[in-house]
C-alpha cells in the first residue's frame, strides 16, 4: 500500500469514526466554527506525521507544508495548527479507544512481556496501558482499558 493510500484511509477513518465525530460535534457548538482547515485534517496531519517517524509538532508541520501542500492546500500557520492540535488533545484518547475496541479484539497477546511495565495478568493476556493517570479500569473480554481522568 502506498503512502497516498494510507493517508486517504487514515483521513476517512477519522471522518467516519462515530466516537471522534461525537466529540468534535461537541466542540463545534458555536455558529462561528466554520473553518477552512477541518479538525479531521488536523488529526490526520498529526497522525500521518507520527507514522513518518516525526515526534515533534513543528517537524510534522514543516514536513506537511513542504511535501503535502497539494494534499492540504489550506494548512494554516504553524501557530494556528499547534493551537488547534492542542484543543483536540482529548480527541486522541477517543481515537485510541476506538482503534482498541475495533482492532485489538482480533489480536491476542499471550505470554508476552513488556519491558519495564508492571502489570497484572488475567488469563495470560497482556493488559494495555495508557500514558496518563487512571483510577478505574474496565475489563472487556479479558483486556484492560484504562480510563483517563
Amino acid at each position: 500500500m502506498t503512502w497516498k493510500e494510507n493517508l486517504i484511509k487514515l483521513y476517512f477513518y477519522i471522518c467516519e469514526d462515530r466516537g471522534i465525530q461525537e466529540y468534535l460535534s461537541g466542540l463545534r457548538m458555536s455558529n462561528n466554527q466554520t473553518v477552512k482547515f477541518t479538525d479531521e485534517e488536523v488529526i490526520t496531519v498529526y497522525i500521518f506525521g507520527i507514522t513518518q517517524n516525526f515526534s515533534k509538532v513543528k517537524h510534522i508541520y514543516k514536513y506537511t507544508k513542504r511535501y503535502l501542500s497539494d494534499w492540504f492546500p489550506l494548512l494554516p500557520s504553524y501557530q494556528a495548527f499547534d493551537e488547534r492540535l492542542n484543543k483536540l488533545h482529548c480527541c486522541f484518547e477517543v481515537l485510541v479507544r476506538s482503534i482498541a475496541l475495533k482492532a485489538l479484539p482480533r489480536l491476542e497477546f499471550r505470554n508476552e512481556k513488556v519491558i519495564g511495565a508492571k502489570s497484572k495478568k488475567t488469563d495470560n493476556k497482556l493488559p494495555l496501558f495508557s500514558a496518563c493517570d487512571f483510577n478505574t479500569i474496565e475489563v472487556r473480554d479479558g483486556v484492560y482499558f484504562p480510563f483517563c481522568i
